[in-house]
């Protein structure tokens, strides 16, 4: 009670020294909508290649039980809690179940050596605990497969990221002008940071929380030298709906503002949607 009392004081305190930004920026930036497809979406890739450490942890849960090992139990709870709370979010990917499917794994090897599982595989016991190294050597081969799909998918990927970076290099401003663009890697590459998180930007603007005027008026004003857009927002169906939030779109005056002050000068292919749409401001002469 003690400890929680000081820690909301210290936190309304930093909070209040920083004008309401670090609520606004740990808290609030955080709280994307939820949605029930995405939720489907982790859950169908957290069974199939977790599937084989599932019934282990299942079939091993009273052994732990009974022999009091409850501690990595009681972190498998924590982190499905976890899990089951921050999955569903719009944006949230495959490392949002790096904490439950490291536990789930803590959790199958204690439940094993509770249930004697080594001892009476090596000594050939007819036990039906030994049935458990079919669900082990499902996840060994579910993992290797997956591993080394992964492997040369990101060496594919990482050759055209390579190619697009490249070829966005002669397009992206230096540091000290303004930056407005979807493509991550570029931008960190070759502008340094980002100005604006279209991602997140998009989800508090329709979340109240952020005020899209000043970025308005800056396309307005052509105050970006450039804009890189995963999508060419001259076609009719540009602006994602209420079901596409997960798409890096920003709201659509400002899409408005790009078409009305920007021209198209390029269109460069990359390995995620239909790659990269090149914006300049139409008085510029690039």
């Amino acid at each position: 009670m003690t400890f929680g009392g000081v820690m909301l004081v210290a936190v309304l305190t930093l909070n209040a020294a920083l004008d309401g930004r670090f609520l606004a920026n740990t808290v609030f930036a955080n709280m994307n909508p939820m949605s029930a497809a995405k939720f489907a979406i982790q859950a169908q890739y957290l069974v199939s290649v977790c599937a084989g450490v599932l019934v282990v942890v299942a079939t091993t849960l009273a052994f732990s039980v009974k022999t009091r090992a409850q501690a990595p139990l009681v972190y498998l709870g924590c982190a499905t809690l976890v899990f089951l709370a921050t999955a569903p979010k719009i944006g949230s990917d495959t490392n949002y179940q790096l904490e439950l499917a490291a536990t789930l794994a803590v959790a199958a090897a204690v439940g094993l050596h509770q249930a004697d599982f080594f001892h009476k595989l090596f000594r050939g016991s007819q036990h039906w605990v030994t049935l458990l190294i079919l669900p082990l050597a499902v996840h060994v081969w579910i993992g290797a497969r997956v591993g080394v799909n992964m492997l040369l998918t990101r060496v594919g990927t990482e050759q055209m990221f390579r190619a697009e970076v490249d070829a966005l290099r002669p397009f992206v401003p230096p540091a000290d002008e303004k930056l407005l663009s979807t493509d991550f890697n570029a931008s960190a590459r070759l502008h340094g940071r980002m100005d604006i998180e279209p991602l997140i930007y998009g989800l508090l603007v329709r979340a109240g929380r952020v005020d899209p005027e000043p970025v308005r008026r800056d396309l307005e004003q052509g105050n970006f030298s450039t804009v890189i857009l995963d999508h060419d927002i001259s076609k009719p169906d540009a602006t994602p709906s209420e079901d596409e939030l997960e798409l890096t779109a920003l709201p659509a005056a400002q899409l408005d503002q790009i078409r009305q002050h920007y021209r198209l000068v390029a269109h460069i292919p990359g390995p995620y949607m239909d790659g990269a749409y090149v914006y300049k401001p139409k008085a510029s002469k690039d």
